[in-house]
């Protein structure tokens, strides 16, 4: 039987509700997320005099979406370009449920592969799993140890990969046929637990992201976030609603095949 609504048109309203997003974002709404930064001493090594940005969270903010993106230029024959949306679903004293759509924007004339995602959180997570897989980012753990992401970030808790790994700390990645190629993106959804407290406050920070090119390896910190204004209510509708077809088309695809 045909289906008119496939997983292919539902991932394509992705970017057109951020276009959306992007010519009638004017205003940003009371009680928005925390944006802040961390000392620059908490970025060592080749970061160094770099404060990681930080977005804090509260109970206000579920149903908000903020993104961020990174971008580094002059290092590689193409510049490294990625963007990501996080929309907060839930957030409770033991519980942040984010849906994540993660996009590498970086030109699909150049091979370069995102394969890792890092995620500071505090209070500290204790556990993560996903509400639904990505394609690519199938993975997650919170880290043991120093918590630490390749390139010298310190303090991340969560590591989202495109592979299986034997450790859970360094937040090791795939090759870069692994990875989330140049003009693709990726959906996702993630419960976050922790202690977060009977009003609940959660902080994010660093973002970091690994990319695996045919030029080297780079990692990158997240360039300052922002609250993504949805003036229309038919955005989020769009937008997110195309999240939970994706996820319920996987859900259905995969009872069909088992």
């Amino acid at each position: 039987m045909d289906t008119i609504f496939t997983n292919k048109s539902a991932r394509k309203l992705l970017p057109i509700a951020a276009s959306f997003a992007a010519v009638y974002g004017v205003s940003t709404p009371a009680n928005a997320f925390t944006i802040g930064s961390l000392n620059p001493d908490s970025a060592p090594g080749i970061h160094a005099n770099k404060a990681p940005y930080t977005v804090g969270i509260t109970s206000a903010d579920v149903g908000k979406t903020f993104s961020t993106y990174w971008i580094l230029k002059g290092a590689t024959t193409q510049p490294l370009k990625a963007k990501a949306y996080f929309k907060v679903t839930e957030l409770t004293s033991s519980n942040l449920s984010l849906d994540t759509v993660l996009f590498n924007r970086t030109d699909d004339s150049f091979r370069a592969a995102l394969t890792n995602l890092g995620l500071g959180v505090s209070p500290n997570a204790n556990k993560v799993s996903f509400k639904s897989k990505g394609d690519v980012f199938k993975y997650a753990y919170v880290e043991t140890g120093k918590q630490y992401f390749p390139g010298g970030y310190q303090d991340i808790d969560v590591c989202i990969n495109t592979v299986k790994t034997g450790s859970k700390s360094n937040c090791a990645g795939g090759a870069v046929k692994d990875g989330l190629q140049a003009g693709d993106k990726d959906i996702f959804g993630l419960d976050i637990a922790g202690k977060y407290g009977n009003n609940p406050t959660v902080t994010l920070q660093t973002f970091p992201v690994k990319f695996h090119t045919s030029e080297g390896i780079y990692e990158l910190s997240a360039s300052k976030p922002r609250e993504v204004p949805t003036p229309a209510a038919t955005l989020g509708i769009i937008a997110f609603g195309a999240i939970s077809a994706v996820s319920t088309l996987k859900r259905k695809s995969k009872s069909i095949t088992e």
